[in-house]
């Protein structure tokens, strides 16, 4: 059938939370960890959630931050590090699916707690066509040292 008229343009809204040097510091615990920052609620839908977090690893621990909902809960990618002495950035990027009302976290834990968050941030973008990106093309490559014929 024919196409149908244009739609309006996309409008963008976005979340965002921040754990800054002036009231952070916080002792990282264990498995759930330690809310961080939280977004206010959001609308229902699809959001690309990002995280940073800047965490300083003590001796013989573990630090991890992920991020999660308040209503659904879970997780599902994770930054972090056991590498003692120093700051190590902690970022993830997620996508979420949720409903009305529901709000995104940062979470980070410890393992022995021996390691503090200094600064974190969540920001959350409401994204309006969100699909699994394919393939761009389907050429093939030919494995090093063969020819192309």
């Amino acid at each position: 059938g024919p196409q149908g008229p244009q739609g309006p343009p996309g409008i963008s809204v976005g979340y965002s939370s921040e754990c800054d040097f002036q009231n952070c510091d916080i002792t990282l615990t264990g498995f759930p960890g330690i809310v961080i920052a939280q977004t206010a609620a959001v609308g229902t839908g699809t959001y690309y959630v990002s995280a940073s977090t800047l965490i300083s690893v003590g001796s013989d621990d573990l630090a991890l931050c992920y991020t999660t909902t308040v209503n659904i809960g879970g997780m599902h990618t994770v930054g972090g590090s056991g590498l003692y002495g120093g700051y190590q950035q902690a970022s993830t990027t997620d996508v979420w699916f949720v409903g009305e009302g529901d709000a995104f976290q940062l979470l980070c834990d410890g393992s022995n707690a021996n390691s503090f968050v200094d600064v974190g941030t969540i920001t959350a973008i409401l994204i309006n066509s969100a699909s699994d990106a394919g393939p761009q093309h389907a050429k093939k490559v030919p494995p090093p040292g063969t020819s192309k014929h």
